[in-house]
């Protein structure tokens, strides 16, 4: 047992000195192992009768401690194969937003794998780890799958159809009408709701609601009265979002109709005059009670042909009356009440046809072309023949065509006599301006005395005060008036009292027209000797600046002058160049003169005299459009 035990010691040591013999063989310098040496040693002089069997033994464990040490040296240089345990997106692909046809693209797609000793690694993801999905089948969401080392994961895609979505048009229907979204329906019974969708729209949700909203009623069809809504959703679908939708309905409890009476002016037979403005009323009753609610159709017509509006001519005609039925009119049974028939006669002599200008005459209009300004447009008389055309300044006639040279024009009318109405022609003037016109500066005004200040006056030299100074390059006339706004002239009264000097700015091409006074007193220190001739004094109707109204045919009222019984006279109108126009009152808009001339008799004295105004024509109280109400 001992020498077993000694052989085995023997044996290890030896291997001990391999071992440290193949570590030195690593080392820059070989040493011996003093320990192998001497247990070595020691062995073979012990007994050489068992010299084989250690060297035997030796050898075995000298050998298994070569192929460990071999194997070990194998294990250290071998890398050792990782198992994956289990795999992530770490990052998706840069695109995951498809429109219907795109290629799929897996670039910027990263996996985290994790293995079984619990270290990770990140890798890129390529297209051969996925299963690429069909590409050309729409659908919200999409899943793509990726596999790796026996591992799968996966992220999500979307494919659009390509087109923009909008809502979804729905419509309904409430019994037999259609309505839209949000409308409201009233009705005695309420037949089925039911939604009007494009094709190929589906319903995700239909409820009935009541008390706006507050009161679900689900799919159940409401019967009693009261409001409900009828509330649809639709699902989304290539074209079209999701879509909400509803229609309120009003279930009215039943009522009955009312039959009214029909009330005309005239009786069956009755002969009406067709003065201008004739017409025959109708209104309606139940019982005694008007009632203003009643819709209806009324209309003329002849031989039972019905007229667009009221008859011109003499014959014999019919008023005709429909009422709109409802839920509370309904028409009356015995249709006799449904018309009255007269015979029609026009008057003894024809009235002349009122024509009416939207605008006010001399009004200004900015125009460049394109639509004609709304406000120029005019109404005539129902019934009148008439025509209508612009002119120029010259009275050329411009058609139907208004200018967009600055200047002025005039908007002519002429009726034609017909059974009703007188012949006459009208005009109402105008100017045009272009929207680049420049704006014109205002006339300094500067009077040589102050507001109300008292001015002494010797009958003969004209006081140094009583002066004006106007803008070099003005167009502008000026004179006295008196207490009464009557037009004195430039001659200095020779009464003290209360006057007023006048001072009017006529448009040119620098400065716009305007008209300024300053009143003073005048107070006259001596009296003027008597003469057997004397100056003739103006009494004019109107003050100096006043505005008329003029619409082409009758004088305006108030542009009148009063001169002093005797005296031998001559009066005209002048434009604002002082350019004599006659006794014929000018048909274009702008300032003009009232100018009274007396000749010397053997009472009076030579005199000029002369009073400016404003002629404005003045547009309709209906504005009409030229292009709907003036024939062409």
């Amino acid at each position: 047992m001992k020498k077993r035990n000694l052989l085995v010691l023997l044996a290890v040591v030896s291997m001990v000195a391999g071992c440290n013999n193949n570590n030195g063989g690593n080392s820059s310098t070989t040493s011996s192992s003093p320990v192998a040496s001497s247990t070595t040693s020691s062995s073979s002089s012990k007994d050489s009768s068992t010299s084989s069997s250690q060297t035997s033994v030796s050898s075995s464990i000298s050998s298994s401690s070569s192929s460990s040490s071999s194997s070990s040296s194998s294990s250290s240089t071998t890398p050792e194969v990782k198992v994956v345990a289990s795999i992530d997106m770490e990052t998706y692909p840069n695109k995951i937003e498809y429109i219907k046809g795109d290629a799929f693209e897996i670039d910027g797609a990263t996996l985290l794998v994790t293995y079984s000793d619990g270290t990770t690694e990140i890798i890129p993801v390529t297209l051969d780890m996925v299963t690429v999905p069909d590409m050309d089948t729409v659908k919200a969401t999409v899943a793509v799958k990726v596999a790796y080392e026996g591992k799968e994961t996966s992220f999500n895609i979307s494919i659009e159809s390509g087109v923009v979505k909008v809502d979804c048009p729905i419509s309904f229907k409430v019994g037999d009408k259609e309505v839209g979204n949000g409308f409201t329906m009233y009705t005695d019974a309420l037949s089925e709701v039911t939604a009007v969708l494009p094709e190929g729209v589906q319903i995700a949700e239909t409820k009935y609601t009541k008390d706006e909203g507050a009161t679900d009623l689900g799919t159940k069809i409401p019967t009693e009265p009261g409001t409900y809504a009828f509330n649809v959703l639709t699902v989304e679908n290539e074209n079209y979002k999701a879509t909400r939708a509803f229609v309120w309905f009003y279930i009215k409890a039943a009522t009955t109709q009312i039959a009214p009476t029909i009330k005309y002016s005239i009786e069956n037979g009755a002969t009406v005059v067709a003065n201008e403005g004739w017409d025959i009323q109708v209104s309606f009753y139940d019982g005694d009670t008007l009632l203003t609610d009643v819709e209806a159709d009324i209309y003329y017509t002849e031989n039972e042909v019905r007229m667009e509006g009221k008859p011109t001519k003499a014959g014999t005609y019919a008023i005709n009356v429909h009422i709109v039925e409802n839920e509370k009119y309904k028409k009356p049974d015995d249709w006799h009440e449904w018309f009255r028939w007269f015979n029609l006669e026009l008057p003894s002599e024809k009235s002349e046809a009122e024509v009416t200008f939207g605008f006010e005459n001399g009004t200004t209009f900015t125009y460049d072309g394109g639509d004609l300004p709304a406000e120029l447009s005019v109404t005539v008389s129902e019934g009148a023949d008439y025509e209508w055309w612009f002119s120029d300044e010259k009275e050329n006639n411009l058609g139907h065509t208004l200018p967009t040279t600055p200047g002025g024009y005039s908007l002519v009318v002429k009726v034609n006599e017909n059974d009703l109405y007188k012949a006459k022609i009208v005009w109402c003037n105008f100017k045009v301006t272009s929207s680049q016109t420049a704006e014109k500066l205002k006339a300094e005004v500067t009077f040589g005395f102050t507001r109300g200040e008292e001015i002494v006056y010797d009958g003969v030299t004209a006081p140094e005060k009583l002066t004006v100074t106007v803008s070099e390059g003005a167009n502008w006339d000026w004179w006295f008036v008196d207490e009464s706004e009557a037009n004195l002239g430039k001659t200095i009264p020779t009464t003290s009292g209360n006057y007023t000097m006048c001072v009017n700015i006529v448009e040119n091409d620098t400065y716009a027209a305007a008209y300024t006074w300053m009143p003073f007193i005048l107070k006259v220190e001596t009296g003027t000797t008597p003469v057997e001739k004397v100056e003739p004094s103006t009494t004019f109707a109107f003050e100096a600046g006043a505005e008329f109204t003029y619409d082409g045919v009758n004088i305006p009222e108030g542009l009148t002058f009063t001169a002093p019984e005797g005296s031998d006279y001559i009066w005209y109108y002048e434009d604002a160049s002082e350019k004599n126009l006659g006794q014929t009152l000018p048909t274009t808009s702008g300032r003009y003169t009232l100018v009274v001339h007396y000749n010397e008799n053997d009472r009076y004295t030579e005199k000029h005299t002369w009073c400016p105004f404003v002629l404005t024509v003045t547009q309709a109280s209906e504005s009409i459009s030229l292009k709907k109400a003036l024939p062409r």
